[in-house]
């Protein structure tokens, strides 16, 4: 049976105004578009072999949302965004567990952060790049990378010594003592461990050897 235009409308019946049954085979739309206006509930797997647009004009959140209301460590509420089965990006919260995971599947893969096209920090198997300064806390940890790796701590205004200096600045933003101590495994690391230069609260420097 063939319509040019099919409206089917509920007339107070309960359950679906429309219901397809395919058993084990497809029900296919190969040509315009399946709109679905309000919220709509797929029970099972919806695949789709080209581009889907979610879009809305109102004040309310337009959002894509990703739930699996099991307790079991081996349920995931996942998207995968890649290549094929194989070789994605695969990010899931397992079972109740809080913390959410990203798994790039692929041997040799990378997470990539880019602003404007542009990569400023790079996650791989060796470690994480960071393209530009890196900074931790506001200024709890500050590295220059305009300077070739400067160190501030508890500062981003680095003093320099000079011209092909490498420089470490460590401010203490209140009046207290500022200490760097230098240890090892045999000098230990407590407060009478190893060796102390110290800016003082008084103004004065204090070098300590606290080893005999």
């Amino acid at each position: 049976i063939r319509f040019a235009n099919l409206y089917v409308d509920s007339i107070g019946d309960t359950g679906q105004a429309l219901s397809i049954t395919a058993g084990s085979n497809n029900v296919n739309i190969t040509a315009g578009t399946l709109a679905l206006t309000g919220a709509q509930t797929i029970s099972s797997t919806l695949g789709v072999s080209d581009n889907v647009a979610i879009s809305k004009t109102g004040g309310a959140d337009t959002e894509l949302s990703i739930y699996n209301g099991s307790s079991s460590a081996s349920a995931k509420a996942s998207l995968k965004v890649g290549f094929d089965s194989a070789n994605h990006l695969h990010i899931h919260r397992v079972g109740n567990a809080a913390g959410i995971i990203y798994n790039a599947t692929q041997s040799g893969s990378s997470h990539q952060f880019q602003i404007a096209g542009s990569a400023k920090a790079t996650l791989d198997a060796t470690g994480l790049g960071v393209s530009g300064d890196l900074t931790v806390a506001t200024s709890a940890l500050f590295v220059d990378a305009s300077t070739g790796g400067d160190i501030g701590i508890g500062t981003t205004s680095i003093a320099s010594g000079g011209t092909d200096t490498r420089n470490v600045t460590i401010h203490n933003s209140n009046s207290q003592a500022t200490y760097l101590k230098l240890s090892n495994n045999a000098t230990g690391t407590t407060n009478s461990d190893g060796f102390d230069m110290i800016s003082g609260a008084d103004g004065q420097a204090y070098v300590y050897n606290r080893e005999n």
